[in-house]
């Protein structure tokens, strides 16, 4: 059964990050989150999506065109009622249509780079830490090799490099946010909250 309220993310990551953050900031309850594997998913679902909910919050990577991605967003809601400005929203978009139904889109990691979750997580590490510089420089090193990660990914390999020389090395990305490795007091996760409230709560 769908829900009248729905935050959609990409994967398992997003919304194990989604709940960590929400669970810092004490973000009510009221909607689902659900995962929908991969952008392509989530585009063509958006008119099903639409028609079924009231509220409905989309998560996506921006990965190397944030520009393409916002368009292909745009493509699909503009027949529904929502018609999307030509650019993101730097706090993160929310509109509604003519019957009052609301759609906010956030495109990871802040709605104007490139880049994807894992930007987002380097962006709320803490100032003091360490260990970030560490991770970045043993990958930027690397050397070319078969099967080696691709440029795309390169955020991917740092934030994991990272956790896997933190204390308890290893730890997903969400149980990493409520172990204090990344810092939800952040700027950009304070703004990605209120996003979040602005859309799915209020």
């Amino acid at each position: 059964m769908m829900s009248d309220s729905l935050l959609i993310v990409e994967g398992p990551d997003d919304k194990h990050v989604m709940y960590s953050l929400f669970e810092s900031y004490t973000v009510p309850q009221v909607f689902e989150v659900r995962e929908l594997e991969g952008i392509e998913t989530i585009v063509s679902s958006l008119p099903t999506l639409i028609k079924a909910t009231s509220r409905l919050g989309i998560v996506i990577d921006a990965d190397l065109d944030i520009q393409s991605r916002w368009e292909s967003l745009r493509h699909q809601v503009k027949d529904k009622g929502f018609d999307l400005p030509e650019t993101p929203d730097s706090d993160g978009l929310r509109i509604e249509n003519a019957d009052g139904d609301v759609l906010g889109i956030w495109i990871m990691p802040d709605n104007s780079i490139p880049g994807m979750l894992e930007d987002f997580l380097k962006l709320i590490i803490p100032d003091e830490d360490e260990l970030l510089p560490l991770a970045a420089q043993f990958v930027e090193t690397l050397p070319e090799a078969k099967g080696r990660f691709s440029e795309k990914h390169k955020s991917k390999a740092i934030i994991h490099t990272y956790l896997a020389i933190n204390k308890d090395p290893g730890l997903r990305f969400g149980t990493a946010v409520k172990a204090k490795y990344f810092d939800a007091s952040k700027p950009i996760a304070s703004k990605f909250i209120s996003w979040v409230n602005r859309v799915l709560v209020a």
